[in-house]
């Protein structure tokens, strides 16, 4: 694998299909729809309402994407995004992407589902790299959007006091500009304002009873459960790709709210997934790494790909081929090293060349001091924080026994009366 920029495409394994979510804001959906329907290599991107983007928000959907079976598959990337531009529902102002809007990536999960050992795999690596993923998953400069890690009321109470103001306000602003009759302007947006208002309802309730985020860390109940023992409680074979039911206290993991969500291979909660096979067809046969931030930039979009392709890379070659990244493997589980080192050698685990590690290094470094990342909870703690060494207690100890014998032979040279024999240093250590 190698990254790179434009439409070229980055030698992603031919076992990696990836499918995207992009959820953007002010979109004529309609218009939009009708737009990819002119391009016959863009006919299967679906675009749908999202609720949770409230200003006039859609998801747009892609098709499953292969660098191998389809060479254009950048270009036509590419296409959707300068498209949607071109569709706003408010003609005054631009369609964007804000901290409402994610950016969720899906991988074909048929070699995980056939070898258990890349599921365990993938997640003890994720356990042991969870919290530097999320520091590396978005643009420099952009740290992940707070309702990922951290739910808060005030944004649904915001969206009940505000969503009709701020609507009858851009009616009025519409009807200025287009020189139209404000009255049927406001009523449009009074009658789109209830619906805005028990979305608010609905984030108030979420921001009191649970204050995880939409993708929330889950890397302290894996470490857990990983010193327990294994993380799949069952493995329900099958011949079509075996489905994972795992432990109790890694339930979250088959819920569409952890930051890597595995609900569509996982078996707890099975009546759920037969609803959604009845109401919405088959399910999707993918892992979902729900971590990143929306965008309407490619160069974005292809390192978010090119970051979860290499990681879930790893997790195969830990179960296909073992062995093979063992010395890496092992200088990367090491828990006594700085935060940086950590990265380090996360980045050396993943990439061979030194331009792929700067992109990921450079956007850790933005980020890495930015407040969400100090008010989420549920990262496992795998590197010392700060400016700590790697520095064993036993160096420290037979360093600081140095520092006093030396002492003690500064104060013979200057013919001390201190008593020598009577001097003890307490330095943690007893003999």
């Amino acid at each position: 694998m190698k990254y790179k920029s434009g439409e070229n495409l980055m030698n992603v394994p031919n076992y990696i299909t990836f499918g995207c979510e992009i959820e953007i804001q002010n979109v004529d959906k309609q218009k939009l729809k009708e737009m990819l329907q002119r391009f016959p290599e863009l006919k299967d991107w679906k675009v749908s309402v999202d609720e949770s983007v409230p200003d006039n928000g859609v998801e747009i959907v892609s098709p499953p994407l292969n660098e191998i079976k389809d060479p254009n598959v950048y270009n036509n990337f590419n296409k959707v995004l300068e498209l949607v531009k071109l569709c706003p529902f408010d003609k005054n102002r631009k369609v964007y992407v804000n901290e409402d809007c994610g950016g969720h990536i899906h991988l074909d999960a048929t070699k995980m589902r056939n070898n258990p050992e890349m599921m365990e795999s993938f997640l003890r690596l994720w356990a042991e790299s969870e919290e530097i993923i999320y520091k590396i998953c978005n643009g420099v400069g952009d740290p992940i959007r707070k309702s990922a890690v951290k739910m808060s009321p005030v944004n649904g109470v915001k969206r009940i006091l505000f969503s009709g103001y701020s609507e009858v306000l851009k009616a009025i602003d519409r009807s200025n500009i287009e020189q139209k009759n404000v009255s049927p302007e406001i009523l449009k947006a009074l009658a789109g304002t209830p619906k805005k208002i028990l979305q608010g309802v609905e984030l108030t309730i979420i921001g009191v009873v649970s204050k995880d985020g939409f993708a929330h860390p889950i890397g302290k109940k894996l470490q857990k459960q990983g010193k327990k023992g294994d993380f799949i409680q069952k493995v329900i074979y099958s011949s079509k790709g075996n489905k994972f039911k795992f432990n109790k206290s890694l339930k979250q993991l088959a819920c569409h709210e952890t930051g890597i969500n595995t609900q569509h291979i996982a078996t707890n909660r099975e009546i759920q997934s037969k609803l959604n096979r009845l109401t919405k067809g088959k399910e999707p046969n993918t892992y979902e790494f729900r971590i990143h931030n929306s965008s309407l930039d490619l160069e974005t979009w292809k390192q978010n790909i090119y970051l979860d392709s290499a990681i879930s890379k790893i997790a195969y070659e830990m179960a296909y081929e073992p062995g093979k990244n063992d010395k890496k493997l092992s200088c990367f589980f090491e828990k006594e090293i700085t935060e940086e080192e950590k990265v380090n050698r996360f980045l050396d685990l993943l990439f061979e060349n030194s331009d792929d590690k700067k992109i990921y290094k450079e956007r850790w470094q933005s980020v890495k001091d930015a407040p969400v990342f100090k008010k989420a909870k549920g990262f496992s703690r795998t590197f010392l924080k700060g400016n700590a060494k790697n520095t064993k207690v036993k160096d420290i100890l037979n360093t600081m026994k140095g520092v006093f014998h030396q002492a003690k032979e500064v104060l013979k040279d200057e013919n001390s009366s201190v008593k020598l024999d009577a001097m003890v240093m307490d330095y943690g250590g007893r003999e």
